[in-house]
């Protein structure tokens, strides 16, 4: 979209980085709200040792949930 607008770089970085953002939020309050997806979600937030792997560990099921 910005390709065609011909935005100078900085506004589409900024706002690029502002929709990816928007999108992953919407994501997430979808697999809160999703009772299926929940199910998939709930393993993220029962896991006690929260580090560095937690996300590394448990999203690409999710991610993978919505392919």
């Amino acid at each position: 979209m910005f390709q065609v607008l011909r935005w100078p770089l900085w506004p589409t970085v900024s706002l690029s980085v502002a929709a990816l953002d928007l999108v992953i939020y919407l994501q997430h309050v979808l697999v809160h709200a999703v009772p299926l997806l929940w199910r998939l979600h709930r393993v993220h937030h029962a896991d006690l040792d929260v580090d560095v792997t937690t996300g590394l560990r448990f999203h690409p099921l999710e991610i993978l949930s919505w392919v």
